[in-house]
């Protein structure tokens, strides 16, 4: 009858060298090793340290933690860079056309964050739902805003009235951007006239870049004397009682930078005295 005993395999360099100096109280190892042996010692004991404080050498909590630095660095850039497959859309309306859909207010606030990017005023990879929403009590936009966690500022959604055509809807929509952008960006609280002349501004700058600076594959089809009767009808209506934030806000900005006029308001709350007279008047180049 045959007896089968367990086989005894022999330790490895490292295992001995561990058993000669695990008995130790310090991290000195014996005279007996040789200078390389007592190196290797040492460092076997220096992680057996680190595996029973952490759970981990600190070779592999630097890589778990380089791993946690990669992830964190590809979450904000995919925060703060647009990304540009959410921009793609296929559709396109006519600027008398009535906008009733989902799909098609979200092309032209494509169109519109596209053209507003080029001048600075952007959200990135935001990601801004925008709703044709039928109750609006008798406005044509609104921005549904939230306060996040740790007093951190979100838009729920951008709300457009159905059935405006597509030039008044792309007006709009940019009109509203700009209110959900002074919230995301931080603005303090400022009075109606402010945010509302704010908004408005920023709504003519999208049509005189639209003008000036026509991008193929825009969702809004339209012509030079379409977009000229939409500026011009801003224009006609600045005198009355309603625009008096927008003459205002044209007012302190004449002669400045518009990201000069918007950090003078972000810093006050308030928009900056107009400048002495003699100043050139609105155009193109001094909203850019």
């Amino acid at each position: 009858m045959l007896l089968l005993l367990p086989l005894r395999t022999r330790p490895s360099r490292s295992s001995r060298l561990w058993r000669r100096c695990s008995d130790l109280t310090s991290l000195h190892p014996p005279p007996s090793l040789t200078p390389a042996q007592q190196q290797h010692a040492l460092i076997l004991k220096a992680r057996a340290a680190e595996r029973a404080r952490f759970g981990l050498t600190v070779w592999q909590l630097l890589g778990a933690g380089l791993v946690g630095v990669g992830l964190a660095f590809q979450w904000w850039s995919e925060s703060l860079l647009p990304r540009r497959d959410d921009t793609r859309h296929h559709l396109t309306l006519p600027a008398a056309g009535a906008v009733v859909s989902h799909e098609e207010a979200h092309a032209l606030l494509t169109d519109v964050r596209l053209a507003l990017e080029r001048h600075g005023i952007g959200l990135g990879h935001a990601r801004l739902p925008v709703l044709v929403a039928p109750d609006l009590m008798g406005r044509q936009g609104f921005v549904v805003k939230e306060h996040g966690a740790r007093h951190t500022r979100r838009v729920r959604s951008i709300r457009l009235q159905p059935g405006l055509d597509a030039m008044r809807a792309s007006h709009v929509l940019a009109h509203e951007f700009m209110r959900a952008w002074l919230w995301l960006q931080g603005f303090p609280e400022m009075d109606s006239h402010t945010e509302e002349g704010l908004c408005e501004l920023v709504a003519y700058l999208y049509l005189l870049s639209s003008l000036r600076e026509p991008r193929e594959g825009a969702a809004m089809k339209c012509t030079e004397a379409e977009l000229r009767h939409q500026i011009y009808t801003i224009e006609a209506s600045m005198h009355s009682p309603s625009k008096a934030g927008f003459r205002r806000t044209i007012e302190s900005l004449r002669g400045r930078k518009l990201h000069d006029l918007l950090s003078f308001v972000r810093q006050h709350g308030h928009l900056p005295p107009p400048l002495p007279p003699g100043t050139l008047g609105l155009g193109f180049d001094e909203l850019v």
